[in-house]
């Protein structure tokens, strides 16, 4: 190599050196409540998650974003409760479901370190279950596609639980992910007349299983805003780093807060079957 050629890789070298910088740029925090939230659930412990936005480039852990000291509460027409923080679960004890709750809204409300959030949400009104088809599979006679035959009010969402699971695929309206079953019956939300749907609700393994047998099935029902969550967070086509684009999807948490509060409508019910043979 020719003494210039080294001369000038060297000043280059030089150059690039002084150009790097270390900048500390200070993000901007927004401090939120986190409202991650069901209610009306049974059948599993019902917790409401609370938590609180964290730094950009802090590690988030359940210790450091959980908000354990927060004013929780639910309000119905005249009736409040208040919610209580379980320290072994981390969520706040949701009050029972009410079946009075149906067809009206409930409005959650946490306040904490100055800050205010609330949601109101409707609750579903209890659909009609007519009958429980097991479709048996083409390749394999064990296997049965389950499909209820149902009659649900309009502006509803519904989804399902998996055979074989002891616990919800879904723990929080958030959770919710892109392979869940969910059934969106497209109708008007005037319509005040009750729609007939078919909700597959899962795969079942058995040896045996005819007409008159019987099988048990969960499945939830809510509200059409948390529809308007799962098109932005799943179907906009808009895929960021994220997983829903380069914004937050539809929350219905207002004020000093962001996250998602949803009245559900829970079945588990053991139910008789027909069997639809190949």
């Amino acid at each position: 190599m020719r003494i210039n050629q080294l001369f000038s890789i060297l000043v280059m070298g030089l150059v690039v050196c002084a150009c790097e910088q270390t900048v500390d740029v200070q993000l901007p925090y927004d401090k939120k409540i986190v409202i991650n939230s069901f209610v009306g659930r049974t059948v599993w412990d019902d917790h409401a998650w609370i938590s609180k936005t964290m730094p950009f480039g802090e590690k988030v852990t359940n210790d450091n974003s959980v908000i354990n000291n927060a004013i929780v509460k639910i309000h119905w027409r005249d009736t409040t409760y208040d919610l209580t923080y379980d320290a072994s679960q981390r969520g706040y004890d949701l009050p029972p479901a009410d079946n009075r709750w149906q067809g009206d809204s409930l409005t959650m409300t946490v306040d904490w370190d100055g800050l205010h959030a609330e949601a109101t949400a409707k609750v579903p009104k209890e659909p009609i279950i007519h009958e429980v088809f097991c479709y048996e599979s083409i390749n394999d006679t064990t296997v049965f596609r389950i499909v209820i035959d149902a009659s649900v009010y309009p502006g509803i969402v519904t989804w399902s639980q998996d055979f074989g699971r002891d616990f919800p695929e879904v723990l929080s309206p958030m959770e919710f992910y892109e392979n869940s079953p969910y059934s969106l019956p497209m109708l008007s939300e005037s319509d005040t007349n009750m729609i007939r749907i078919r909700q597959f609700v899962g795969w079942m393994y058995t040896d045996e299983l005819q007409t008159g047998d019987e099988i048990e099935i969960t499945f939830w029902i809510a509200d059409r805003e948390y529809e308007r969550y799962l098109m932005d967070r799943y179907s906009n086509g808009d895929e960021g780093p994220f997983g829903f684009g380069g914004s937050n999807p539809y929350f219905n948490v207002k004020g000093d807060g962001i996250g998602l509060f949803v009245p559900v409508l829970e079945f588990r019910q053991r139910v008789k079957v027909t069997v639809v043979k190949n």
